[in-house]
């Protein structure tokens, strides 16, 4: 497996609720009542999404920002980790 980029779309309600989904990472659906709680549990959630399917990942938030100005996720094989500090 290669590193996965997974673009996160966050929303506030007019509540001010906010919501997090992504159309890179089917089951990605957050709901926080502060985006500061929302940008922690982001990343909790793809590693339990991806441990569902049985692969080990670690999750960074990307420095580059997408079209929207939003920083997107990205999803490192723990495998592929353990082999970059080997070297």
């Amino acid at each position: 497996m290669k590193a996965t980029i997974i673009r996160v779309e966050i929303r506030e309600t007019e509540e001010g609720r906010f919501y997090a989904s992504s159309p890179d990472l089917w089951g990605l659906n957050i709901s926080s009542s502060t985006i500061e709680k929302l940008n922690n549990e982001i990343p909790q959630v793809i590693r339990m999404l991806f441990a569902a399917q049985g692969k080990n990942v670690s999750v960074i938030e990307a420095d580059a920002l997408d079209e929207k100005g939003k920083a997107p996720w990205i999803a490192v094989p723990l495998n592929a980790v353990s082999e970059l500090h080997a070297n």
